[in-house]
């Protein structure tokens, strides 16, 4: 499989296979898994049904202590799964949170994210600095 360049940004939903992980926040309203999936197709992209090599944009909403599998990281499944895809098999898999899924449904571009181990510990940071978009993010937690 081929690796994919990543500049740091995603620019479109158009294209991409997207899943989501967590409850997803727009414009301030949480939208059900169903409206998020309707919003992907309206903008050119495809849900994933599950985990697999097709996911090429993990969207990280709030999760549930009930749905992390890995409380050190506060990681759900599909987040271990996208870390092991990039470190396992070198694929790059876009990780975007709840804001960067309200920017790509606005026509905007959104921040990736990249998870890397600090410390023994994974944080998700974005991966370049843009005057626009403001420093390195948060972790994802």
């Amino acid at each position: 499989m081929r690796v994919r360049e990543c500049n740091g940004l995603v620019e479109t939903l158009r294209g991409e296979n997207v899943l989501f992980t967590g409850k997803v926040t727009v414009d301030g309203e949480h939208l059900k898994r169903a409206h998020c999936c309707k919003r992907v197709e309206t903008r050119g992209g495809r849900v994933a049904p599950g985990w697999s090599c097709v996911v090429t944009v993990l969207v990280h909403g709030d999760l549930q202590s009930a749905n992390v599998i890995d409380p050190q990281r506060g990681y759900s499944r599909k987040l271990v799964s996208a870390e092991r895809a990039m470190a396992v098999e070198g694929r790059h898999v876009h990780v975007i949170d709840s804001r960067g899924f309200e920017a790509l449904l606005h026509g905007r571009p959104a921040p990736c994210y990249r998870l890397r181990r600090q410390q023994s510990i994974m944080h998700a940071e974005t991966i370049i600095v843009d005057a626009h978009l403001g420093g390195p993010g948060d972790p994802l937690s």
